[in-house]
């Protein structure tokens, strides 16, 4: 994830109310448990194993809500292009890339069951650049959110409905925009935590060589 992209989850309304009974403003995102699972967790060259702990990010909130993918595919693909490296759901995934060189580094992603024709995982990252382009892109997302009845999360769980005003006040505390607005600032708080994180991020590069 580049550090002038914004990223939102996209999960049903529907199941939001099953789970809590009302709309909350914060789902549970477990920072802490998602560490400990990148320090030690072992890849097998296929895929990585599913965390033995329950947050937003793990519930399958798309259990219950059935939706027609490639119908789905068809509308994120007015958003934003398809990437390069996308199989056309072959291996029941797609993936959206814009051009980063244009300032369009948007980009989207769908994991889905084959077999069940479920979704597993939706969500997409605006790049904040320029102004015009990302509003663009947010508005085209946010408008297929509505349409689906969903709703959208950030990286720390704080929970929106799909209204572009909600998002644009959320934007302007985002790590993208702390970045954008003033790099030497963010750079200076970044260096002082990274001692800490350092072996952390370490390892995670090193499952990838």
């Amino acid at each position: 994830m580049a550090i002038w992209q914004y990223k939102l989850h996209i999960i049903p309304k529907k199941a939001v109310l099953e789970q809590y009974g009302k709309i909350p403003s914060v789902i549970f995102v477990d920072h802490q448990s998602w560490e400990a699972y990148w320090k030690n967790v072992q890849y097998d060259g296929n895929r990585f194993p599913n965390p033995d702990f329950e947050d937003a990010h793990t519930k399958n909130w798309w259990s219950n809500t059935k939706v027609v993918v490639d119908e789905l595919v068809k509308k994120v693909d007015m958003c934003v292009q398809r990437a390069h490296w996308d199989k056309g759901g072959e291996f029941g995934s797609y993936y959206w890339k814009g051009t980063t060189n244009l300032l369009e580094d948007h980009d989207a992603f769908i994991s889905y069951d084959k077999e069940t024709n479920s979704i597993s995982e939706f969500q997409f990252r605006a790049d904040l650049r320029n102004e015009e382009k990302a509003l663009r892109f947010l508005n085209a997302m946010l408008q297929l959110c509505q349409e689906l009845e969903c709703l959208v999360f950030n990286v720390d769980g704080d929970l929106f409905e799909p209204d572009i005003a909600f998002i644009l006040k959320d934007i302007k505390k985002s790590r993208a925009v702390h970045f954008l607005k003033d790099p030497e600032d963010f750079f200076d708080t970044l260096e002082a935590t990274k001692n800490n994180e350092a072996s952390f991020w370490n390892k995670i590069q090193a499952l990838f060589k």
